[in-house]
């Protein structure tokens, strides 16, 4: 496992977990919002772990990228997005997060939630759909990245 293409890329495994936990999540059914922790299904629960999961990972994902795309002279221009898209998934969470532990009376982002929650996976999933596009473009032109181990090999 010493060449380049026989050795898993870490940056393609990242986007497999991703991929795998928002997929698997959906099956399970959440539970509703006000639902106390220790009441939850076992449904809720899986949906809860596959997606503190994935959103977990999103953002790291777009740091770990952002990192490669900065030594790549292809891939330069898409650093600041990537970056950007990181930020945004991050202070989207963040919120999220506040939402959830402030009790519902007293906090003014409970009811923003969800919208706070499609801002994290609308900018993820559009970050990946540039990244794919970009990627194909690279591929169709038959350009070689120039930073070492970036990005992952197509074939």
């Amino acid at each position: 496992m010493n060449s380049r293409k026989e050795r898993p890329q870490r940056p393609t495994i990242l986007l497999t977990v991703i991929g795998f936990a928002m997929l698997a999540s959906g099956p399970f059914v959440m539970d509703p919002a006000s639902t106390p922790r220790d009441q939850w299904s076992w449904h809720g629960t899986v949906h809860q772990l596959l997606g503190a999961i994935g959103f977990t990972l999103m953002p790291v994902s777009c740091f770990v990228f952002w990192r490669r795309f900065r030594k790549d002279t292809l891939w330069r221009t898409f650093a600041g997005w990537t970056l950007a898209a990181g930020v945004i998934i991050v202070a989207a969470i963040v919120l999220m997060k506040i939402g959830q532990i402030e009790p519902v009376a007293t906090n003014s982002i409970s009811p923003w939630i969800g919208l706070l929650q499609r801002l994290a996976l609308i900018t993820y999933f559009a970050w990946i759909v540039a990244f794919a596009w970009r990627l194909g473009l690279l591929h169709e032109a038959n350009v070689t990245p120039t930073a070492p181990g970036f990005p992952p090999s197509l074939e």
